[in-house]
């Protein structure tokens, strides 16, 4: 029963805070903007701050989780319904009622009590994620960040659980504000190193701590020679594949491995220049390690990660190493040689010979690895196409589905007209995903660019699908400016989406057939095509009405 009144306080909760959200909404609302009139004509009747200590009551008295909630992480607890609970409350009330909260934080994460310390660390925890009082929460973090660096080596565990798990709420809402800056990493980085060995549940919210602060001084795209993160690159990474393989990583319940490959991806996608070379070498490193899970001779170290199944766990490396191959690829766009190319399609065939089937990390990163190379890639597209084909057609798999329709896409941009030779074996099979009632939206959507793309590449090859595709994505349009069911949101999005996969798609089509002096062509669509973009323009959809 007690469950049952906490749902019902959060539902009123999450009503309360769209309401408080509505308030400061100023204009009228249409329905591209996909909100509820109600949050604006509503009043918020502030309950939060009539029961207030009554709420905080029952939260302090619930919010400690129990040793048995550890191991049942689905569940919905009493330490989660008031975390929940209290969640909601701190994005609702006031100044004031915020700085009492602070004030018991203050006056109890440095208690002797055990359970008083771990309630304030839970509160702080929840706190940073207010949309209403960040700059008074910014300057709490600071006054506290070195104690709770200090906990993740409590001789406690829910401290250092709970600690743990406030750095991942501050580095998420918190990481780009500044309050990392050199002298700040100069302390936490080293001690997220030191605290990597703890039990998986608090290495795995170390990890979620790295991957934001990686985000928030990282470069994404390479401009700056150095990041602040580059002078603890080499050892973080160290650290990371250490962790990754220890006795019992790859537990059910709290995979520390993939999360360690998380980060190792995150750190690489956002690493700076100066990290070139030793992108390279994880690269050798991880290709090496890749190799070594073909091999039929039992890998004691695979068999320890604590994995049920010795080949999924196998299965799991290789999906890890291929997310591995794929930031590398980006970050080292045009510098992987055609020989290391065919190297790592000759690994990945072998994974795809080993399994007896396909998987979408692989495909995706031979995807990456096309645009990596380029033309280039052509000879091993002869060997990948088979592959690359039956991929597609499983439509019953949506994200293999969707994942190998992108990576035609990425082939077509890097083999340009060549992709010519293979448009005969893939365009029909796209254009009955296109037409297929059960073939996934997202798969109809990458379908309609992808077509776009090849017809971009092959010029005049393309002239004999011109009036199939055309009719096909005319009647595609007609849907796209249809009137939805207003409250169907799925279905807005989507229509959204495949109005923006068709503008992409008429444009791919327009250029191709320029590209080859066969303009005249595409001339009986074009008032269909003006027509749809008409309606795009004057953005047809009714406005929502308001009562």
């Amino acid at each position: 029963m007690a469950l049952l009144a906490y749902e019902f306080w959060c539902s009123l909760g999450d009503e309360e805070v769209n309401r408080f959200k509505g308030e400061s909404t100023p204009v009228a609302l249409n329905l591209s903007q996909n909100l509820s009139s109600s949050s604006i004509k509503k009043s918020n009747r502030k309950y939060f701050h009539t029961y207030y200590k009554q709420l905080i009551e029952i939260i302090l008295s619930n919010i400690t989780p129990k040793e048995e909630d550890e191991e049942e992480s689905d569940t919905w607890t009493y330490s989660k319904a008031s975390s929940y609970l209290l969640h909601i409350m701190v994005q609702v009330i006031d100044y004031e009622l915020f700085e009492q909260i602070l004030k018991y934080i203050d006056i109890e994460i440095i208690s002797e009590n055990l359970s008083s310390k771990i309630i304030a660390l839970l509160f702080f925890a929840v706190c940073c994620d207010t949309s209403t009082h960040k700059i008074r929460m910014h300057e709490f973090i600071n006054s506290h960040l070195s104690k709770i660096i200090n906990y993740l080596f409590h001789k406690n565990h829910l401290v250092q659980s709970s600690a743990s798990l406030c750095l991942v709420k501050i580095s998420k809402y918190f990481g780009k504000s500044g309050i990392f800056d050199s002298h700040t990493l100069n302390t936490v980085i080293p001690a997220f190193i030191n605290a990597l060995p703890s039990k998986n549940k608090i290495a795995i919210n170390i990890c979620q701590s790295l991957i934001h602060i990686a985000k928030a001084v990282g470069d994404l795209d390479t401009i700056k020679n150095s990041n602040m993160m580059s002078i603890f690159f080499e050892k973080v990474f160290s650290e990371l594949v250490s962790n990754a393989y220890r006795v019992g990583a790859m537990d059910k319940d709290a995979n520390l491995t993939m999360n360690c490959f998380l980060v190792i991806n995150t750190l690489i996608e956002y690493s700076s220049h100066d990290k070139q070379e030793k992108l390279s070498e994880i690269l050798i490193f991880f290709l090496t390690q890749f190799e070594g899970t073909l091999s039929p001779v039992e890998n004691q170290t695979i068999s320890s990660l604590g994995s049920t199944n010795t080949m999924d766990a196998i299965f799991m490396l290789q999906s890890y190493y291929c997310t591995v191959f794929r930031a590398v690829f980006k970050k080292l766009l045009k510098k992987i040689s055609k020989e290391v190319g065919l190297k790592i399609y000759t690994l990945l065939e072998g994974s795809f010979k080993q399994r007896q089937t396909v998987y979408d990390e692989a495909i995706l990163c031979l995807g990456a690895l096309a645009i990596n190379i380029g033309q280039g890639f052509e000879p091993i597209m002869e060997k990948f196409s088979d592959y690359l084909f039956y991929s597609i057609q499983k439509i019953d798999e949506t994200s293999l589905c969707k994942a190998s329709i992108i990576t035609l896409g990425s082939v077509t941009r890097a083999i340009g007209i060549n992709i010519y030779k293979f448009s005969d074996k893939f365009i029909p099979v796209l254009l009955e995903i296109l037409t297929n009632e059960n073939a996934s939206r997202y798969c109809k959507l990458v379908s309609i660019t992808t077509i776009g793309e090849i017809c971009m590449a092959i010029n005049e090859h393309f002239l004999k699908y011109l009036d199939t595709i055309m009719k096909l994505f005319l009647s595609a349009a007609n849907l796209a400016t249809s009137i939805p069911d207003l409250d169907d949101e799925d279905t807005i999005d989507y229509l959204k989406d495949l109005r923006f996969e068709l503008i992409e798609a008429f444009t791919f089509i327009s250029f191709g057939l320029d590209d080859c002096n066969k303009k005249n062509v595409f001339v009986p669509y074009v008032p269909q095509i003006f027509a749809f973009f008409k309606i795009i323009v004057e953005d047809a959809y009714p406005q929502r009405a308001v009562s």
